[in-house]
């Protein structure tokens, strides 16, 4: 997770340097800013994460939910929090949902999504969405299944 850092003055941003957020925090890049000269208290941006082709402004507070997501959800697998992210989802939004693989084929995903339901609420399932490809449409529209380059990831919890 390599951030670009700016810094905000006199209503002008530069770029000061691309840091690894996963191993540096906040106090790390301001105890830097203080050895270049800088006054601790900068403003500071994030502006994107160049090694996940995230371009969009993030406060040193949503970089480390961020951090947090995937060390303990995602046990360091990125994949998930960058296809939110190319997908403009919110922080936020990322952080309260989480999703593990299902399956590459949409009938595995779809068969897992759907286990737990019996047999009335299958029927009332397939009859409101009329076809197969309006079953899956429901799901990926809301959020319950990610149709992703590697596969489908259903929401868990």
């Amino acid at each position: 997770m390599i951030g670009t850092i700016r810094i905000i003055q006199d209503g002008h941003s530069k770029e000061l340097a691309k840091v690894d957020l996963i191993r540096f925090n906040e106090e790390d890049i301001r105890q830097r800013l203080l050895d270049k000269g800088y006054p601790y208290d900068s403003e500071l941006i994030i502006a994107g994460i160049c090694d996940w082709d995230i371009e969009a402004h993030f406060t040193f507070q949503e970089i480390k939910f961020l951090k947090v997501c995937l060390e303990q959800l995602y046990d360091n697998d990125d994949y998930i929090i960058v296809f939110l992210l190319q997908r403009h989802w919110k922080v936020m939004d990322i952080i309260d949902v989480y999703y593990k693989f299902a399956s590459q084929d949409e009938v595995e995903a779809l068969s897992l999504l759907l286990k737990d339901k019996d047999n009335k609420e299958l029927i009332q399932t397939f009859y409101q969405a009329n076809s197969w490809i309006n079953c899956i449409q429901t799901y990926l529209s809301s959020g319950e299944l990610l149709n992703t380059p590697k596969g489908f990831y259903r929401k868990v919890g």
